[in-house]
C-alpha cells in the first residue's frame, strides 16, 4: 500500500515558490488544475505492476476546488490502479460523491472526530481494495491508521546510510567495537552498548526525506488536523534540544511559522548548569512542543523537561513529538498522553541496548 499526502505536495510546491508558511494556504486552497496534474502523477509513479492499492489522503482539507478536473484525474488513473481515497464527512466527501467513480476506487469516509464510518463506492469489496479495506478497518481511526502509515514511511527514510551497524571497516574507532554474544556492538559516550546506530543526519542530507519527516511532525502536532476551529498554531514554541532535531524543526518552521527555539548541549549527556543555559527564543509561558529526532531512555526528554520548567514554559500543555523511539526506557517526567513517537524501529532493526 502506497501513501500519498497532497497536502505536502501543496505545501512543498508552495514553499519552492517563495510562499512563507504555505500550510494554512495549502489547507484552504487546494483543487487548481495543477494540483492535480500534480496529484494525477504522484498516482503513476507510486503504483506498481503488482496492482498494490495507492491510498489518498484528503482528510486534511474541508473543501476542494475545480471537481470536474479532480473527476477526470481518478477516471484516468483508476482505470490503471486501484485507488483508496480517505477523506472526512464534510464538502471533500460532497465533491468526491459528484464525481464519477470506477470499480476500482472507494472512498474511506471519516467522522469529525478521525473515526473510520465506512466506504462508499460501486464495487467497494473488489479484490484490489481489499486488502486497504482491512487495514482501514482495523486501523479504525486517522490516528491509528497514520501511526502504521508514519512508521513505514520513517523506516523507509532510514536505508541507504541512515542505520549504521558496528563491525570492523564502517568507520567505528576500533576501540569502541565490542564483541558479545556472536555479534558486535558499539559503546556510547554513557559507556552502554548499542546494536546499531541511527545516523539521522546522512539520512536527512536528502531534501524529500527531510520534508516527509516534517511532514508528519505536522500531522501529528495539529492532531491529523481535526481540531475545530482550525487553529493556526498548536503551540508557540517548537523547543530543539540538539543540531539535528533543528534541521526537522527548521523545516517543520518553514511549512507552518511556529518559531523554533534552539537548545544546545542538553545531552546526551547530562550538565549541571542545564538551568543557566540561555535560548534563542524565551519560553516564560509558551506553550511549547519538544521535539527530539530520537528517544531511547528517555532521559533526554527529562532533561529537556527540566530545562523548560526552569524556564517557566507551560509544562502542563507540553506535546513531545519523538521522531522515533527506540523504548529502552520511557520518560518520567511526561505522560503518555503529552508523547507522540512517530516511528517505534526496535523490532525492525533488532535493536538491542546493553550494558557492557
Amino acid at each position: 500500500m502506497k501513501v500519498i499526502d497532497p497536502l505536502k505536495s501543496k505545501m512543498h510546491t508552495l514553499l519552492q515558490s517563495g510562499v512563507a508558511a504555505p500550510l494554512q494556504q495549502s489547507l484552504m486552497g487546494y483543487g487548481s488544475k495543477a494540483d492535480y496534474e500534480r496529484l494525477d502523477r504522484e498516482i503513476r509513479s507510486a503504483s506498481d505492476p503488482d496492482h498494490e492499492s495507492t491510498v489518498i489522503d484528503l482528510t486534511p482539507f474541508r473543501r476542494l476546488g475545480n471537481e470536474e478536473t479532480l473527476g477526470s484525474v481518478l477516471q484516468s488513473a483508476a482505470g490503471q490502479f486501484p485507488l483508496t481515497i480517505l477523506c472526512v464527512e464534510n464538502a471533500v466527501l460532497e465533491s468526491l460523491r459528484k464525481t464519477p467513480l470506477l470499480k476500482s476506487t472507494q472512498i474511506a469516509v471519516y467522522d469529525s472526530t478521525g473515526k473510520l464510518k465506512g466506504f462508499e463506492g460501486k464495487t467497494p469489496n473488489a479484490v484490489l481494495l481489499e486488502p486497504t479495506r482491512r487495514f482501514l478497518e482495523a486501523s479504525a481511526s486517522l490516528v491509528e491508521m497514520r501511526k502504521s502509515v508514519g512508521h513505514e514511511k520513517l523506516i523507509e527514510l532510514l536505508t541507504p546510510g541512515g542505520i549504521i551497524y558496528p563491525y570492523n571497516g564502517e568507520g567505528i574507532p576500533e576501540d569502541d567495537l565490542v564483541y558479545r554474544q556472536g555479534r558486535w556492538f558499539m559503546r556510547m559516550k554513557n559507556g552502554m552498548l548499542v546494536s546499531c546506530y541511527l545516523h539521522l543526519k546522512a539520512a536527512l542530507q536528502h531534501p524529500e526525506a527531510l520534508s516527509t519527516i516534517a511532514y508528519e511532525v505536522i500531522y501529528a502536532l495539529y492532531q491529523q488536523f481535526r481540531r475545530e476551529p482550525p487553529v493556526n498554531r498548536p503551540c508557540d514554541v517548537i523547543v530543539v534540544p540538539n543540531n539535528t532535531a533543528l534541521l526537522i524543526g527548521a523545516a517543520v518552521q518553514a511549512f507552518t511559522d511556529i518559531p523554533v527555539c534552539v537548545v544546545d548541549k542538553l545531552g546526551p549527556i547530562p550538565s549541571r548548569y542545564l538551568a543557566h543555559m540561555q535560548t534563542s527564543v524565551p519560553l516564560q509561558d509558551k506553550r511549547v512542543c519538544l521535539l527530539v529526532e530520537v528517544s531511547g531512555t528517555g532521559s533526554e526528554i527529562d532533561r529537556s523537561v527540566l530545562f523548560l520548567s526552569s524556564q517557566r514554559a507551560q509544562i502542563d500543555k507540553l506535546v513531545v513529538i519523538a521522531c522515533y523511539s527506540l523504548e529502552v526506557g520511557r520518560s518520567m517526567l511526561i505522560t503518555h498522553l503529552q508523547n507522540t513517537a512517530l516511528c517505534r524501529p526496535k523490532l525492525d532493526l533488532g535493536y538491542v541496548y546493553r550494558s557492557e
